[in-house]
């Protein structure tokens, strides 16, 4: 009999992991592309949220394979949620979400 593999993607440093309390948010709030940038943002930042090799809009439409049209939408849906800031120089942070994450006490 064959032994099974199982793929662990806690083993990886690169995988992209977003937070179950952004993924119960309903897709007609925030949709999935945009939490999908999120992730690749979570990834791409240091503890301050700011990405240290200046990510942007062309550098995700690299790194996800999306368009940039829906990469665009996607930033858009997160500054309006107050996720990220985007400074004058293009360089994206991604902002403390306390207040956005589900109180479970």
């Amino acid at each position: 009999m064959k032994e099974t593999k199982f793929y662990n993607p806690y083993l990886y440093k690169s995988s992209v992991h977003i937070p179950n309390w952004l993924m119960e948010i309903p897709c007609h709030e925030i949709s999935n592309s945009a939490k999908l940038i999120y992730g690749k943002l979570l990834l791409c930042c240091d503890s301050d949220g700011v990405s240290p090799y200046n990510i942007g809009a062309t550098t995700l439409k690299q790194n996800l394979g999306m368009p940039q049209s829906m990469i665009e939408l996607g930033l858009r849906e997160l500054l309006v949620v107050n996720l990220i800031d985007i400074e004058d120089r293009g360089v994206i942070r991604t902002l403390n979400v306390e207040d956005l994450i589900p109180n479970t006490e």
